[in-house]
């Protein structure tokens, strides 16, 4: 290993600051110096208050692009260890993410998959077992869905493909031996960050076949070869950029207390591209605890449209974030029984798209889709491409992929340009 330079006049000086400070911008920035000063897999990066001070970036902007090389799996973060380099910019450029096809042999096209596949879903004691009734307005119902759609027509024969739904005393290895799986994927959501998830994680990758993890779980403490995940930062940025360039300046955005990790990497995409455009820092409102089981998302929409209407006349936003659709639908009903108007008064955005959620209200939702489809079709799309390679080389070399899905902007009805 090099000697990290612990201080930035050694090599961090020399670093343009990138223009506008874009979180994006300062990830390169950042790659150009480990790539500069030849850092080597187990390095240490400098503290990011002294990357902020070289690249003359707010810490904010620094922790997003931060954010985004974890989520890449360049960088780890452990508290007391810093941040460790995993992945040096010439192995980026070679296999980047979401490329497998960029290997010798990979077959581009999707064949079928005629090999027992395991669909595994790591439950809740709420959702335990398959008996349990879909939620439609839970976006893992949602993505549950689309996997099952994509799977389906994909497995040659139904015989081939077991759903499994785990618990954290699920006997993991009787279950997989039960059924010879040659493949699998695993979906995963907010509720599996425990020791205990990780526990089984680690179980899981010591099985010798090909896994895919597919959902919005994010594990700073397993390294996960092969994963599909949604980008949970672009769709802040994707509701602030909407919202900006429609001409809105005065900026809020709804979310809770509970800090899940949909709802941080949602706050620093939204914040951050604003901070970036030197738009004025967006008002937050957080929920306080027990949001999601004690307190409906639709009660925290509500309560804050209450702190929109208390903010002063003069400064009180024009447009509102919400981090999810509940949240959203519950401040637009709340701002119509107050004779607020939406979209001319306020402009309003949410995310996941639950169509059924707009139909059963009568609202017209402009929101943010998570793309669950195209997820889904990635996912499969990583199985089989490992699967054809698996032919050609050992499992253990083939490089892991993660790959990150974009969201899409859906206008509708609850969104204005400020005149």
């Amino acid at each position: 290993m090099n000697d990290t330079p612990e201080t930035a006049a050694s090599g961090l000086d020399a670093l343009t600051p990138p223009e506008r400070n874009m979180c994006v911008k300062v990830r390169e920035a950042i790659l150009a110096w480990i790539r500069k000063n030849n850092l080597e897999p187990g390095d240490r990066l400098p503290p990011q208050t002294k990357l902020a001070k070289a690249l003359q970036a707010g810490t904010h902007t620094i922790h997003g692009a931060m954010s985004e090389l974890v989520r890449e799996g360049i960088v780890r973060r452990r508290p007391g260890e810093g941040t460790i380099l995993l992945r040096t910019p010439d192995e980026i450029a070679e296999f980047p993410a979401g490329d497998v096809a960029a290997l010798p042999g990979a077959d581009f096209a999707l064949p079928r998959l005629s090999v027992p596949i395991h669909f595994i879903l790591p439950s809740t004691i709420e959702q335990e077992g398959e008996t349990v009734p879909p939620n439609p307005f839970k976006t893992r119902w949602l993505l549950l869905e689309a996997l099952e759609r994509s799977l389906q027509s994909a497995v040659a024969q139904p015989p081939l493909l077991k759903t499994s739904f785990w618990m954290p005393d699920t006997d993991i290895l009787a279950d997989m031996q039960s059924f010879p799986a040659q493949a699998a994927i695993v979906l995963w959501n907010k509720v599996h960050q425990s020791a205990k998830w990780r526990n089984v994680c680690h179980s899981l990758l010591a099985f010798p076949i090909p896994i895919v993890h597919v959902g919005s779980f994010h594990f700073e403490t397993v390294s996960i070869a092969n994963q599909v995940r949604t980008d949970h930062f672009a769709i802040g940025v994707a509701a602030a950029r909407h919202l900006i360039e429609s001409g809105h300046r005065r900026l809020m955005m709804i979310t809770s207390a509970m800090r899940f990790y949909f709802e941080t990497q949602r706050r620093e995409g939204f914040g951050g591209y604003a901070e970036a455009l030197q738009v004025p820092t967006p008002l937050f409102f957080e929920r306080g605890k027990g949001v999601g089981d004690d307190i409906p998302w639709m009660q925290v929409g509500g309560d804050g449209f209450a702190a929109w209407r208390a903010c002063p006349a003069a400064s009180r936003p024009t447009a509102v974030y919400c981090v999810n659709d509940q949240s959203a639908i519950g401040f637009i009903l709340a701002a119509r029984a107050a004779g607020v108007r939406v979209p001319e008064d306020v402009s309003v955005i949410g995310t996941d798209n639950f169509q059924r959620l707009f139909y059963e209200k009568g609202i017209q939702l402009t929101t943010i889709d998570q793309n669950f489809e195209e997820l889904a079709r990635e996912s499969v799309c990583l199985l089989a491409r490992i699967l054809s390679l698996k032919r050609k080389m050992p499992l253990t070399e083939i490089p892991g992929t993660h790959v990150l899905i974009k969201p899409k902007l859906i206008l509708r009805a609850t969104t204005l340009p400020r005149p």
